[in-house]
């Protein structure tokens, strides 16, 4: 008989590991029909309804024309978006930016228009700041 290779013999227990792990999350009190809103952290109990601890907001804007293809930045000191391209009719979405205030940078790729900066833009916990319609020339 052929003695079973290390990775053969690694690779099983770590599947063993992992089920174990899996089912004995899969039985954990903490998240039930019951109580489907709470789930255990190593701190305890964290409701994941309760806004109180909400450290991000949100902000959307238009941006015309859509042929200066534009992709755009939200940033601060501490903070900066990925750069962001329209949904293909001129919408932005900014989701869970931390709150403060920001720069937002709007640089058309299509050299015919030039860039756009405004600051001053506050984002607060939990809503939902509308930036308006950028019209870039």
């Amino acid at each position: 008989m052929k003695a079973p290779s290390i990775l053969r013999v690694t690779s099983l227990s770590l599947a063993f590991v992992a089920t174990l792990f899996f089912m004995s999350c899969s039985k954990d009190p903490a998240i039930n029909a019951d109580n489907a809103s709470v789930v255990k952290s190593v701190f305890g109990p964290v409701d994941v309804n309760d806004q109180t601890d909400v450290k991000t907001g949100f902000a959307n804007v238009q941006v015309f024309p859509l042929k200066a293809n534009p992709v755009l930045t939200l940033f601060n000191e501490k903070y900066s978006t990925s750069n962001y391209k329209t949904d293909g009719m001129g919408n932005y979405y900014f989701a869970e930016v931390p709150i403060g205030v920001y720069t937002l940078y709007v640089h058309p790729l299509n050299p015919l228009y030039g860039d756009y900066k405004v600051g001053g833009i506050e984002i607060r916990a939990g809503v939902k700041t509308n930036l308006g319609t950028i019209m870039l020339q």
